[in-house]
């Protein structure tokens, strides 16, 4: 709340869709936009907008500008040209570990998970939700298809498919 009464203050504007983003418009033109989490803030502005305002408003650690690819919260983000960003997870898709059922385990696909397996289904479906709920929405059936009662082994080999289909892609 006292960061988006600073930024307020200096003339930014609550997003409607997201309380952690702030926008500031100069002349009917989007100048700068902020989004803040927890401690970090990610500012991208107009060459002619006056950061020192801004800078005065906070006591900041350091600042690090990136005029390529950052990465912010598990996503990476990049101009694509004056107006348009690209945003993805290749990387948090990358590190994320794909494993494979044993096949013993795998020749019994209606067999209850064990509390290993559960485990590791949570861990894979979580990873799913992140992914589709950020950026890759085509993978939202498939991750909610898959959370239901009585898990089986069949359900963590699907769940292990669609998390190699999300690296594959």
């Amino acid at each position: 709340q006292e960061v988006v009464r600073r930024l307020t203050n200096l003339g930014f504007v609550v997003h409607t869709l997201d309380a952690m983003t702030c926008m500031l418009h100069h002349g009917g033109h989007l100048v700068a936009l902020c989004i803040i989490h927890v401690d970090d803030m990610l500012l991208t502005a107009s060459p002619r907008y006056d950061l020192e305002p801004l800078k005065k408003a906070f006591t900041w650690g350091s600042w690090t500008y990136h005029p390529e690819v950052i990465t912010y919260c598990g996503r990476q983000i990049y101009p694509v040209d004056e107006k348009t960003f690209r945003v993805n997870q290749s990387d948090f898709t990358e590190a994320t570990a794909v494993n494979k059922v044993p096949r013993a385990r795998r020749q019994t696909p209606e067999s209850p998970l064990t509390k290993e397996e559960t485990t590791r289904f949570k861990s894979v479906i979580g990873s799913l939700q992140w992914l589709s709920g950020q950026t890759r929405p085509e993978l939202a059936a498939d991750t909610s298809l898959l959370q239901h009662k009585d898990l089986k082994v069949n359900d963590l080999v699907e769940a292990y498919a669609t998390l190699d289909y999300a690296r594959k892609t």
